[in-house]
């Protein structure tokens, strides 16, 4: 499927609103059109997490049981997930259920079509896949043995964060496990504006290095000053901990995004 666009989005300059500045992020449409190419090019090590989404799924996905992909966007873990789990490697292949969330119907209705042309071009008979559009705070978790959230907690509220967390836990099966990857702060530690600098400081040397301007990066950052609302790593560890997971793995940072491992 090549029905993508490069993201020039806030390419020129937007207008204004009351508050002086630009309207909040959403995942609308525009957003769906070109968000393999934002992705990429905005979080550092997006590949390789997809990648080792995939890995990790191998090693905790349990027979019979249900994967959740939770804020699925266009199903780039979901298919790190299959690929990684319909290869016969002289075992015997586990049959499981993948349920894919999502609460933009234009996310949905995009990962809907992908999944359609992928079916038409691979065969992976031992796993189902249910794309629903949903918030996933009101998505039942039940028979988990694997779930993933990729860069999805920082949109939430924070208020409500712990509690799908619980929520989680509670529909995880025994050596199940939740990885999660997020954009977080350093607010924590000491010297903590000059570390909180030092990272957002990469973090926009890594976008004008991947092509966006000086004048694209300020305007993302103000549409998403109110939308991504960001937690340090060891709130992340101890929210995990607080929620009943056993293990907690910080397995992967670059600059200001990280990736965590759950374990039950």
């Amino acid at each position: 499927m090549n029905k993508f666009e490069f993201d020039d989005i806030y390419k020129t300059k937007i207008k204004k609103y009351k508050n002086g500045k630009v309207s909040d992020f959403v995942f609308d449409n525009n957003v769906v059109k070109v968000f393999p190419n934002m992705i990429n090019r905005s979080i550092p090590g997006y590949e390789l997490i997809l990648k080792m989404t995939g890995e990790m799924s191998n090693k905790f996905i349990q027979n019979n049981t249900v994967c959740y992909d939770l804020g699925c966007s266009l199903l780039g873990t979901t298919l790190s997930i299959i690929e990684n789990n319909s290869k016969n490697n002289s075992k015997e292949l586990k049959r499981f259920e993948i349920i894919a969330v999502d609460n933009s119907y234009s996310m949905i209705e995009t990962a809907n079509e992908i999944y359609e042309q992928y079916k038409k071009e691979n065969d992976n008979k031992n796993i189902s896949v249910n794309l629903k559009f949903a918030d996933i705070n009101n998505i039942k978790i039940k028979n988990a043995s694997f779930s993933v959230m990729n860069f999805v907690l920082q949109f939430l509220e924070p208020n409500k964060r712990f509690d799908l967390l619980k929520k989680i836990y509670a529909g995880t099966l025994d050596n199940g496990a939740l990885l999660i990857s997020d954009k977080v702060n350093f607010f924590d530690v000491n010297d903590n504006q000059k570390v909180e600098n030092f990272h957002l400081e990469m973090h926009h040397f890594f976008k004008k290095l991947n092509g966006y301007s000086e004048l694209e990066i300020s305007q993302k950052r103000n549409a998403l000053e109110n939308v991504l609302i960001t937690d340090s790593i060891q709130t992340h560890i101890d929210r995990l901990k607080k929620a009943g997971f056993l293990e907690v793995y910080q397995w992967f940072q670059c600059f200001n995004f990280v990736s965590f491992l759950a374990i039950k």
